[in-house]
Protein backbone atom coordinates (compact mmCIF):
# COMPACT_ATOMS: atom_id res chain seq x y z
CA UNK A 1 0.00 0.00 0.00
CA UNK A 2 1.57 3.58 -1.11
CA UNK A 3 1.30 6.04 1.93
CA UNK A 4 0.29 9.50 0.98
CA UNK A 5 2.33 11.82 3.07
CA UNK A 6 1.18 15.56 3.58
CA UNK A 7 1.56 18.67 6.02
CA UNK A 8 -1.12 20.81 7.45
CA UNK A 9 -1.86 24.07 6.30
CA UNK A 10 -0.82 25.83 9.77
CA UNK A 11 2.14 23.33 9.79
CA UNK A 12 3.15 24.30 6.40
CA UNK A 13 3.07 28.16 7.68
CA UNK A 14 5.02 27.00 10.53
CA UNK A 15 7.67 25.28 8.26
CA UNK A 16 7.81 28.39 6.12
CA UNK A 17 8.79 31.34 8.21
CA UNK A 18 11.25 29.44 10.24
CA UNK A 19 12.89 28.25 6.49
CA UNK A 20 12.60 31.98 5.44
CA UNK A 21 14.63 33.20 8.74
CA UNK A 22 16.38 30.47 8.34
CA UNK A 23 17.99 31.75 4.93
CA UNK A 24 16.18 34.48 3.91
CA UNK A 25 17.62 35.89 0.44
CA UNK A 26 17.40 31.99 -0.78
CA UNK A 27 13.75 31.73 0.62
CA UNK A 28 11.66 35.13 1.51
CA UNK A 29 10.08 35.08 -2.16
CA UNK A 30 8.37 31.83 -2.37
CA UNK A 31 7.85 31.33 1.40
CA UNK A 32 6.04 34.63 1.67
CA UNK A 33 3.99 33.62 -1.60
CA UNK A 34 2.86 30.31 0.05
CA UNK A 35 2.10 31.48 3.06
CA UNK A 36 -0.16 34.04 1.24
CA UNK A 37 -1.73 31.66 -0.80
CA UNK A 38 -2.68 29.69 2.63
CA UNK A 39 -3.87 33.07 3.89
CA UNK A 40 -5.96 33.95 1.31
CA UNK A 41 -7.37 30.22 1.03
CA UNK A 42 -7.48 29.20 4.39
CA UNK A 43 -11.29 29.70 4.84
CA UNK A 44 -12.14 27.98 1.51
CA UNK A 45 -10.46 24.88 2.80
CA UNK A 46 -12.87 24.02 5.50
CA UNK A 47 -12.48 26.72 7.81
CA UNK A 48 -14.98 29.50 7.10
CA UNK A 49 -17.49 27.15 9.70
CA UNK A 50 -15.25 27.07 12.85
CA UNK A 51 -15.91 31.29 12.86
CA UNK A 52 -19.21 30.50 13.90
CA UNK A 53 -18.40 27.93 16.56
CA UNK A 54 -16.96 28.09 19.97
CA UNK A 55 -13.84 28.49 20.65
CA UNK A 56 -13.69 30.64 17.63
CA UNK A 57 -16.75 32.49 17.59
CA UNK A 58 -15.00 35.77 19.21
CA UNK A 59 -12.73 36.30 16.11
CA UNK A 60 -14.93 38.10 14.44
CA UNK A 61 -16.03 40.68 16.45
CA UNK A 62 -12.45 41.20 17.50
CA UNK A 63 -11.66 42.27 14.06
CA UNK A 64 -14.61 44.18 13.15
CA UNK A 65 -16.07 41.29 10.84
CA UNK A 66 -12.43 41.71 8.51
CA UNK A 67 -12.28 38.06 6.54
CA UNK A 68 -8.86 38.59 6.19
CA UNK A 69 -7.52 39.43 9.98
CA UNK A 70 -9.99 36.68 11.00
CA UNK A 71 -8.26 34.26 9.03
CA UNK A 72 -5.07 35.12 9.93
CA UNK A 73 -6.31 34.99 14.06
CA UNK A 74 -7.91 31.53 12.88
CA UNK A 75 -5.16 29.89 11.46
CA UNK A 76 -2.70 31.58 14.16
CA UNK A 77 -4.80 29.89 16.73
CA UNK A 78 -4.65 26.68 14.77
CA UNK A 79 -0.88 26.96 14.67
CA UNK A 80 -0.26 27.40 18.25
CA UNK A 81 -2.30 24.25 19.14
CA UNK A 82 0.22 22.19 17.20
CA UNK A 83 3.54 23.77 18.87
CA UNK A 84 5.32 22.96 21.71
CA UNK A 85 5.82 25.82 24.12
CA UNK A 86 9.33 26.14 22.55
CA UNK A 87 8.96 26.25 19.15
CA UNK A 88 5.57 28.67 19.89
CA UNK A 89 8.06 31.41 21.96
CA UNK A 90 10.40 30.54 18.41
CA UNK A 91 8.44 31.38 16.26
CA UNK A 92 6.34 34.61 17.91
CA UNK A 93 9.87 36.04 18.60
CA UNK A 94 10.16 35.62 14.79
CA UNK A 95 7.09 37.29 13.90
CA UNK A 96 7.41 40.06 16.32
CA UNK A 97 10.70 41.12 15.26
CA UNK A 98 9.25 41.35 11.16
CA UNK A 99 6.57 43.63 12.08
CA UNK A 100 7.90 45.68 14.67
CA UNK A 101 11.42 46.19 12.91
CA UNK A 102 10.35 48.49 10.54
CA UNK A 103 13.14 47.31 8.27
CA UNK A 104 13.01 46.03 5.23
CA UNK A 105 12.13 42.35 6.20
CA UNK A 106 12.03 40.04 3.47
CA UNK A 107 9.45 37.93 4.81
CA UNK A 108 7.24 41.30 5.56
CA UNK A 109 8.19 42.42 2.13
CA UNK A 110 6.82 39.06 0.31
CA UNK A 111 3.77 39.15 2.57
CA UNK A 112 3.00 42.73 1.48
CA UNK A 113 3.17 41.72 -1.94
CA UNK A 114 1.43 38.84 -1.90
CA UNK A 115 -1.72 39.96 0.89
CA UNK A 116 -1.52 43.51 0.85
CA UNK A 117 -0.49 45.38 -2.15
CA UNK A 118 1.94 47.20 0.22
CA UNK A 119 -0.50 47.83 2.50
CA UNK A 120 1.06 46.04 6.20
CA UNK A 121 0.21 48.87 8.08
CA UNK A 122 -3.57 46.92 9.75
CA UNK A 123 -1.14 44.37 11.08
CA UNK A 124 1.70 46.78 12.99
CA UNK A 125 -0.18 47.95 15.81
CA UNK A 126 -1.15 44.42 17.13
CA UNK A 127 1.04 43.08 19.60
CA UNK A 128 2.05 39.81 20.47
CA UNK A 129 -0.23 37.42 22.39
CA UNK A 130 1.04 34.08 24.12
Amino acid sequence: TNALRFVSAPALVILKIVATHDRPEARHKKDAADIGFVIRNYLAIGQKSRLEQAPHNDILNGVDSDLDRATALLLGRDMKAIMSPETRDYVADLLVTEVKSRSPCLLTQGLQRSLCKGDFSRARPHTRRR
